[in-house]
């Protein structure tokens, strides 16, 4: 049996074990000391994080836009909270992304996946503006504020593992404006 559905396997059991009533009292806060999972995070090309402390581990998941707008809306989930305490993160950090690229044709099963990970949190959104770009999709990135304008304590932040966004080695066939989806943990 592959590793990832093993542990979807022992998720959903934690998911179902837990009653309704208990997991509905449940307020969800943040954590806010994530460091652990730093170390398992893939290794990439990009400057180190050397004084920075993690604060969010997110899954970007593309939200459906309409194909005629050039403007790429992603929804943030929380990883970080339920995978900082959890055996298997290691693991899942390395297939997440392209699990809920490959599901997210089929948004039941993306958000069944996603619940049954505890992964349900959305956080927020953020979005690009495509116009000027050529659509080659960046693995890693690396953002930094230099002018003090992000808001909530961030001023840093990685893509990693990104999943998809490649565009077509043609157009041939496509529409004028069409989306490449992907999905990455910031």
């Amino acid at each position: 049996m592959h590793i990832a559905a093993i542990i979807t396997l022992l998720s959903t059991v934690r998911v179902l074990a837990r009653s309704s009533n208990e997991s509905q009292k449940e307020a969800w806060v943040p954590v806010d000391d994530l460091n652990k999972l730093a170390n398992l995070m893939p290794a990439s090309k990009l400057r180190p994080a050397v004084g920075l402390n993690l604060k969010y581990v997110l899954l970007g998941i593309d939200e459906n836009v309409a194909p005629d707008t050039t403007k790429a809306t992603t929804e943030l989930y929380d990883i970080g909270t339920c995978l900082r305490e959890n055996g298997f993160a290691k693991w899942i950090i390395g297939f997440i992304s392209p699990l809920a690229l490959s599901l997210s044709t089929r948004p039941a099963d993306l958000d069944r996946m996603l619940h049954v990970q505890g992964f349900q949190r959305l956080a927020g959104h953020h979005f690009f503006d495509l116009d000027t770009l050529t659509g080659e999709n960046i693995k890693w990135l690396l953002l930094k504020d230099l002018q003090g304008i992000l808001r909530g304590g961030i001023n840093t932040v990685y893509r990693v593992a990104t999943a998809g966004g490649n565009k077509p080695t043609t157009c041939k066939g496509q529409k004028p404006n069409f989306v490449v989806d992907y999905t990455a943990q910031y």
